[in-house]
């Protein structure tokens, strides 16, 4: 059946400062200190480069640990009020950007990154894709049409890498019931300059293209399970599409 794979979606999006650490004000770190030392010494501290770094760690983790403390209130408010909040939430290897329930699940406008490169951008509910949307694959391959409860029903028009349009239809229960061209070409399908993916220019979007900005670092350990690490982002999943998002490009 034809649908974007969102059942499983859950869990609470949580941004890199709710990872973040850090000490107190930096009134109580090496700055104080330092003043100590000028009085009694008469050397000054940010002589030494690794002084006035770990002053600018403690400050920049004093802020770190205050978004976080602003995140976790501004989540728990929308919780209590059942407001939508637009967040990025991380599905295993699936990427969400968009609006969500108080539960963390997608609901309401947003975009389903999944793992394969393709994804899908339209309304949701409770987790899985439901009403209007487009659905793209690396391949070239759209379809606009209406989801129900992850499925599609209705007519849908899609249009394949090589331009050429198609109408479908779909019952109640995804399944394609009919298949015939319109006769309106399209433009063939573009390739990214970032992403190596095929593209029709009429459904780029800022979420479209996906790659790694930083080299993928093999594992030598063979006492790890872990194949390697994105030096980037951290992610351990050689097969992780990349942290860098963006609209697709066409090289000049």
């Amino acid at each position: 059946r034809a649908g974007v794979s969102t059942a499983a979606v859950g869990g609470s999006g949580k941004g890199m400062a709710a990872a973040a650490g850090g000490a107190g004000p930096a009134s109580a770190g090496p700055g104080a200190a330092g003043k100590e030392n000028v009085a009694q010494t008469g050397e000054n501290p940010y002589d030494n480069p690794w002084a006035a770094a770990a002053e600018a760690d403690e400050i920049i983790g004093a802020f770190a640990k205050a978004n976080q403390m602003a995140q976790v209130r501004s989540q728990k408010h929308d919780e209590r009020q059942g407001t939508a909040t637009e967040k990025v939430v991380r599905i295993g290897e699936a990427l969400y950007v968009g609006e969500t329930s108080g539960k963390g699940q997608p609901n309401g406008k947003g975009s389903l990154l999944l793992p394969d490169g393709s994804t899908h951008v339209g309304t949701f509910k409770d987790g899985r894709a439901h009403g209007s949307g487009v659905y793209t694959t690396t391949a070239g391959i759209v379809a606009v049409g209406g989801w129900q409860n992850n499925l599609r029903v209705g007519l849908f028009e899609q249009i394949d890498k090589a331009g050429v349009v198609w109408t479908e239809r779909y019952n109640q229960e995804g399944k394609k019931i009919a298949r015939r061209k319109t006769g309106e070409d399209r433009e063939p399908a573009a390739s990214c300059s970032r992403c190596s993916a095929l593209f029709h220019t009429e459904h780029n979007h800022g979420h479209a293209c996906r790659q790694h900005r930083g080299k993928w670092i093999a594992n030598r350990d063979e006492d790890q399970k872990e194949e390697g690490i994105w030096a980037c982002c951290g992610s351990r999943a050689g097969t992780d599409k990349g942290c860098d998002i963006g609209e697709h490009r066409i090289s000049a």
